[in-house]
């Protein structure tokens, strides 16, 4: 079945303005993070009421259209994962030559991004209920975050949102292998 001229001109409309929104949405979660760290710092500053409003707005917005961004996200962060990979195999950033990246760092990064594509794969087809959209909301802000403002050699936030993704991960195989009278989906053989 072709699609009409003016179908298509509608989907892509759809399409533009939905790629719109997200870079809005990215904005004001990139925008309510940076308030709480000056330029030139590495300390938290606190964030005002205008970061938490921009950071409430976003988180929203994150959750009510997670059944659409959820199809990419691991696409990101396996594009990530094979930058990260070059950079290690260089030594250096890819966007400023000049500027050495330690290999710790770049495997870190790498290790946490094909951790993260694994985990979220099974989003590119299913889409994700309403808990798994809140997990995935805190796994984008918790990267965000830590891509942001870098406070220490431990990555906290991006831990935990390794974290809740790997639990929801686990919960959903724990579901996905009982029976609804509460047997195991395993066969028990004599």
């Amino acid at each position: 079945m072709t699609t009409s001229t003016a179908g298509q001109v509608t989907i892509g409309f759809r399409r533009a303005g939905g790629i719109i929104v997200g870079f809005v949405i990215c904005y004001l979660a990139l925008d309510g993070i940076t308030r709480g760290y000056p330029p030139g710092t590495a300390h938290f500053w606190g964030l005002s009421s205008i970061a938490w409003g921009e950071l409430a707005v976003a988180a929203a917005a994150m959750l009510a259209t997670a059944k659409w961004w959820a199809r990419v996200l691991p696409g990101y962060f396996f594009v990530v994962g094979l930058k990260s990979v070059a950079i290690l195999a260089r030594g250096r950033s890819l966007m400023s030559p000049h500027q050495p990246v330690s290999r710790s760092f770049s495997l870190e990064l790498a290790v946490f991004c094909f951790l993260c594509t694994l985990l979220t794969i099974r989003f590119s087809t299913n889409r994700p209920n309403p808990l798994q959209s809140l997990v995935l909301t805190i796994l984008v802000l918790a990267t965000l975050w830590e891509a942001v403002a870098v406070t220490s050699r431990i990555p906290v936030p991006l831990m935990v949102g390794l974290a809740i993704v790997a639990g929801d991960w686990c919960l959903q195989k724990f579901r996905n292998n009982r029976r609804p009278g509460g047997e195991s989906g395993r066969v028990a053989h004599s």
